[in-house]
């Protein structure tokens, strides 16, 4: 299955770029297999939260949460269990480390995927918090949908399964 897709970079502070992208997902992707479970994407900008819930629709089937600060993300988290989380750092109210801390405390031990627009030094206090792995903004779609097939197990659904003709 090959994708052609291209990603604009936008930030707060405005345009930084596009990239275009040729993919051929071979390996990382069978054709007919999708994804499910409960996914929860913690980022209070929404615009990011589209983009993650666009990324989404062709290899995953299941309910998708969005939280905008980090208390809303760690209720949704201890209500809903979601089988996976992509969490942002820089958020109101608390901060993603704070929440991955505090879920960690609570046994809480569904991979937590954190996505940032901050340095690499981050990276170590996320994983020493209990983080899965951490992911460095902006996300093309390829590598974010290679960090779902980590850790959410796959099936095969012969309804959208398509051979070629």
């Amino acid at each position: 299955m090959t994708f052609f897709w291209f990603f604009m970079r936008v930030g707060r502070r405005g345009f930084y770029g596009i990239d275009t992208e040729f993919r051929d997902y071979g390996e990382d992707m069978k054709e007919g297999e999708i994804l499910d479970g409960i996914i929860l994407i913690a980022d209070d900008d929404i615009n990011i939260n589209k983009l993650f819930k666009y990324y989404l629709k062709t290899v995953f089937q299941g309910t998708v949460l969005s939280a905008f600060d980090g208390e809303d993300a760690l209720n949704k988290c201890l209500s809903n269990s979601p089988d996976l989380i992509f969490l942002d750092i820089n958020m109101p109210i608390m901060d993603g480390i704070t929440v991955i801390k505090e879920l960690r405390a609570k046994n809480f031990s569904a991979p937590i995927i954190v996505i940032t627009a901050y340095d690499t030094h981050l990276s170590q206090e996320c994983h020493e918090a209990g983080a899965d792995i951490v992911i460095s903004k902006p996300v093309t779609r390829q590598k974010f949908i290679n960090s779902l097939y980590k850790f959410i197990p796959t099936y095969s659904d012969p309804i959208i399964h398509c051979s070629p003709t």
